[in-house]
């Protein structure tokens, strides 16, 4: 499957590195071009914008850290919804309000595009032994075609229902919440990287 990483830092490229072992073709962008040069010489293709990542892949995955990034790394100019195809998926796994995250949901179902947002339970050693905890939500089609993709990340995957409601339990530099606790007070999820204790 061709799959797209907009904003390599160190969860993304893991999370990418273990896609590109699983034999999925790899477009990628990050402002700091740099960042890409391990997943280049591992098959990736470095693009010089998130709208031409979009415009290649059936799945395109973005891990902004705050809600402008967010915002502009999405619906800005040569932003992924720009290029991003009717019948493909973004999969946004940032740590962002309840605000943004309806943002993002509601400017792609305005354009006919399909968001869902993820929660990427542990940190940098579980996305490298591909041992994450990965939560996320979408209709049947959607799930259908996002599952093995998100099987290859983690070991466990957690289907949250047909829409997904992404908060930031905490905030991004809060405290971390234990996984059970989230399930009870949030049904659906944001994408939040957390480790378990």
């Amino acid at each position: 499957m061709n799959i797209g990483f907009v904003g390599l830092g160190t969860m993304s490229q893991l999370m990418a590195r273990r896609l590109l072992a699983a034999g999925h073709h790899l477009v990628v962008h990050d402002r700091v071009s740099p960042r890409a040069e391990t997943l280049i010489a591992r098959g990736a293709v470095l693009v010089e914008t998130p709208a031409s990542v979009a415009w290649e892949v059936d799945i395109v995955f973005s891990m902004p850290g705050e809600d402008a990034a967010a915002q502009e790394m999405t619906f800005g100019e040569d932003g992924i919804a720009t290029g991003l195809s009717p019948k493909a998926i973004h999969v946004g796994c940032g740590t962002l309000s309840g605000a943004q995250a309806r943002r993002l949901r509601e400017g792609h179902a305005q354009r006919g595009q399909t968001y869902v947002g993820a929660m990427i339970v542990e940190g940098p050693a579980g996305a490298e032994a591909g041992e994450l905890v990965v939560l996320a939500s979408g209709a049947d089609n959607v799930w259908r075609r996002l599952e093995p993709v998100l099987k290859c990340l983690g070991f466990h995957v957690l289907r949250t229902g047909d829409h997904f409601r992404q908060t930031s339990p905490g905030g991004r530099h809060g405290p971390s919440m234990p996984v059970s606790q989230s399930v009870v007070r949030y049904p659906v999820f944001s994408c939040r990287t957390v480790r378990l204790t």
